[in-house]
């Protein structure tokens, strides 16, 4: 990760910083936002740690949402940094499948209307299941 920013030409940033930052602050917040509203209707224990190990690992990696675990919880009493270790292993379908379909329009031409539409039927659906597994708990 740290190659790919330095990779980043000062000029382009430069050139792009007001973009960069909107679109960080409008993800960031969106991000922590989904996090929030789906974590505490998730999980009824251990809430926290749960939820900014899953803040860490969607805005950077596993090993990142484990530090921030380890910061809630420092001697791992809770099951949290197990759950977002099983966690991730279950979403690498959803998100395999949505990666491919993030490439479509390159690949097969697809507009990116109809590409946005996959998007938010497969967010949906994801939701939908979410859903169905906190009634079902």
């Amino acid at each position: 990760m740290i190659a790919a920013i330095t990779a980043i030409s000062i000029t382009v940033v430069w050139t792009f910083i007001i973009p960069i930052v909107i679109i960080s602050i409008v993800a960031g917040a969106t991000t922590l936002i989904w996090i929030l509203y789906f974590g505490q209707r998730l999980w009824d224990e251990y809430t926290l740690e749960r939820i900014t190990g899953l803040y860490g690992m969607e805005t950077g990696t596993i090993a990142t949402g484990v530090m921030l675990v380890r910061i809630a919880d420092p001697n791992f009493k809770t099951p949290a940094a197990t759950d977002l270790a099983f966690g991730s292993m279950i979403t690498l379908p959803f998100m395999f499948i949505l990666f491919h379909v993030m490439n479509m329009p390159i690949l097969l031409g697809w507009s990116l209307t109809f590409t946005l539409f996959l998007f938010i039927i497969g967010i949906v659906a994801i939701v939908a299941i979410f859903e169905w597994m906190s009634r079902h708990q």
